[in-house]
């Protein structure tokens, strides 16, 4: 979809704002379009654009001649007698530890609500699949008289939004977690700082004395990955130190381990060779020390390793990656607070609120002291 302009978001949402505010079942009469432009001071070319994305959200309604008609959601009351039913859409699979530990949260919050849960998760062995199977489970919301909401864990970003907006058009009220909704959808949020938390991992690694510290990422363009590269952007900005980052980007007939190990070759052969790497998340750090292991090399005497997520509670033992540990339990019940506070009535204003949780490192043997280089300039005072 077409990013909209500057001026063209200030006046959608602040006329966004106004209709959202207007109690369930109000009638909000449209300004002009020359009213519209004299208070906000732009030209009616603007307006138009603002009033036609307020029409794809399905906040308003298009009449041939006529001023465009405000629809403000009205609140689903399902049928009186029967569960309200929630929606919850996860990712990837419900037997992953992570999934398990968020829905643990959810169930929590619901525990003594009177609604009923319907768990989804993505399915194809194609992205194309994958985003076509959120798309109809959000339809598959719109259809369900009884559902009121939904816990999203989106995928699609910008190619669900249109699901999205006819959900909402019916009512149907949205939490998401992990991942931002799209830019055009405002909504409740809860995740992690990735930026503090991320920030707080790598700065670990320059108090153990590293200088040169590497940032793998992979191809994902969630703005958790950003984030998370934003975070080690500052901590090496802190020290003075530059940057280093690892891009995984591999073609569809390269797996991505092979990727990571050509990237690792690349690295050991470096004269000035990264003595620690940050990952953009567990799963990522694991097959970093697969490949370093591979090429001879020790984790963490040759290059310390640190993670994003902590997976590896659930393993007996608790695993030995050093990692910022989210706390995904705490995530589901406090996006499934909200959503059933929006969903019961008892939320009142419709300003959405952003909750964002700490993960904290747990330090473990994946990271120690770099190894005395040749090729390492002499640890400054600040660094020891």
């Amino acid at each position: 979809m077409k990013s909209i302009s500057p001026l063209v978001k200030v006046v959608r949402d602040g006329l966004r704002s106004e209709i959202l505010q207007a109690p369930p079942g109000a009638d909000y009469v449209i300004p002009s379009e020359r009213q519209i432009g004299d208070r906000f001071g732009v030209s009616r070319t603007i307006v138009r654009e603002a009033l036609q994305a307020l029409t794809r959200e399905g906040l308003m309604r298009s009449q041939s001649r006529c001023r465009p008609v405000a629809q403000p959601p009205v609140r689903r009351q399902p049928t009186a007698g029967k569960s309200r039913h929630i929606g919850i859409w996860l990712w990837p699979f419900t037997e992953d530890f992570i999934v398990t530990s968020m829905l643990r949260g959810i169930q929590r919050s619901v525990s003594n609500a009177d609604c009923r849960l319907i768990v989804g998760t993505a399915s194809g062995a194609r992205w194309e699949e994958i985003l076509a199977s959120e798309i109809a489970f959000i339809d598959s919301l719109v259809a369900d008289e009884e559902a009121v909401g939904a816990v999203m864990w989106l995928l699609g970003d910008e190619q669900s939004l249109p699901a999205l907006q006819r959900a909402r058009a019916r009512g149907i009220e949205f939490v998401f977690v992990d991942r931002m909704p799209p830019k055009e959808f405002e909504a409740d949020f809860v995740g992690t700082d990735n930026v503090v938390s991320a920030r707080a991992a790598v700065t670990h690694l320059i108090d153990l004395g590293h200088q040169r510290i590497a940032f793998y990422r992979n191809s994902d363009t969630a703005h958790t990955v950003e984030e998370r590269m934003e975070g080690y952007l500052r901590a090496m900005a802190d020290h003075e130190l530059e940057p280093v980052i690892i891009q995984n980007e591999h073609p569809d007939d390269v797996p991505e381990t092979v990727a990571c190990r050509r990237a690792m070759e690349a690295l050991k052969n470096q004269k000035d060779q990264p003595t620690a790497i940050f990952a953009v998340n567990d799963s990522v750090a694991l097959m970093i020390g697969s490949c370093l292991a591979e090429l001879g090399l020790n984790v963490p005497e040759d290059i310390s390793l640190v993670g994003f997520d902590g997976i590896l509670r659930w393993v007996p033992g608790g695993g030995n990656l050093t990692s910022a540990h989210q706390n995904f339990s705490r995530i589901g019940e406090l996006a499934a607070e909200r959503l059933l506070s929006r969903t019961s009535g008892h939320l009142t204003s419709r300003s959405h609120r952003h909750v964002l949780l700490d993960a904290p490192l747990r330090i473990q043997s994946t990271t120690g002291r770099p190894r005395q280089s040749p090729y390492l300039a002499p640890l400054g005072p600040q660094s020891r």
